[in-house]
């Protein structure tokens, strides 16, 4: 099985990008002021269900914050055709008081989760934040031999490259190697004899080639800060 090769969180600058759409103005201000001076948002807002499709489109947004009920295009209806062709980024509807029966159906639409209008920014924060660690932790799932979801890349360990946003990244073969390692042992320390097995076979190599090849790692990984490799002292090394 082949993974789709997904965006999901942080853009280059480490900023979320964040599609807001709703009608209300004065709302769009407030949240829009609120997650600017927060500082870790990258905002483009949307009036509708219409313009907030063609937004998607344009920005790939890591994360959608939607109403339900719009005009011209409800929230609803914007979410089943983003679903049609991702179903990856994560969704949050924001509802009245008096909007719980609209609410449950955004969630059978396909979003990930509804919040009451009268959320303060700093709590909205909170949410997004977890919402996009819960999601980046489930991608990070082999999908077979030659592909798999790694946060917010694809990796193949086969041809060597990881992809973000449609863009390339080439690793050499035992970047791949080291990594596909990992990922395989997800959760597990990795000791420095064991990247030597598979990478150089039975010719010793010092431990220092081990982590020049970790650093590079560390490096193309970067984009995505829900993914880590750690180093275990006198041991390996460990995905989280």
């Amino acid at each position: 099985m082949i993974c789709r090769f997904v965006h999901v969180i942080i853009d280059s600058m480490d900023k979320i990008k964040l599609l807001f759409v709703e009608d209300d103005k004065d709302l769009v201000f407030i949240f829009k002021n609120s997650f600017e001076i927060i500082g870790d948002y990258e905002i483009k807002t949307a009036s509708n269900g219409r313009e907030g499709l063609d937004m998607y489109s344009l920005y790939h947004p890591d994360i959608i914050v939607a109403d339900i009920t719009m005009p011209i295009m409800n929230g609803k209806e914007m979410v089943l055709r983003i679903r049609e062709k991702d179903v990856h980024t994560p969704v949050i509807f924001l509802t009245g008081l008096d909007e719980s029966k609209y609410a449950i159906a955004g969630l059978e639409a396909g979003a990930d989760i509804y919040l009451r209008k009268h959320i303060i920014p700093q709590e909205l924060d909170l949410q997004i934040r977890a919402l996009l660690k819960r999601v980046s932790s489930k991608r990070l799932q082999l999908m077979g031999n030659d592909e798999c979801s790694l946060g917010l890349f694809g990796f193949s360990a086969i041809n060597h490259y990881l992809v973000r946003n449609g863009k390339r990244i080439e690793l050499t073969v035992h970047e791949a190697s080291i990594l596909n390692q990992l990922v395989k042992n997800k959760g597990n320390t990795v000791s420095r004899d064991e990247f030597n097995k598979c990478l150089y076979k039975n010719d010793y190599q010092p431990a220092r080639a081990i982590d020049v090849h970790i650093v590079s790692l560390r490096h193309k990984l970067a984009d995505d800060p829900f993914i880590e490799i750690v180093s275990v002292r006198r041991k390996g090394y460990i995905l989280k």
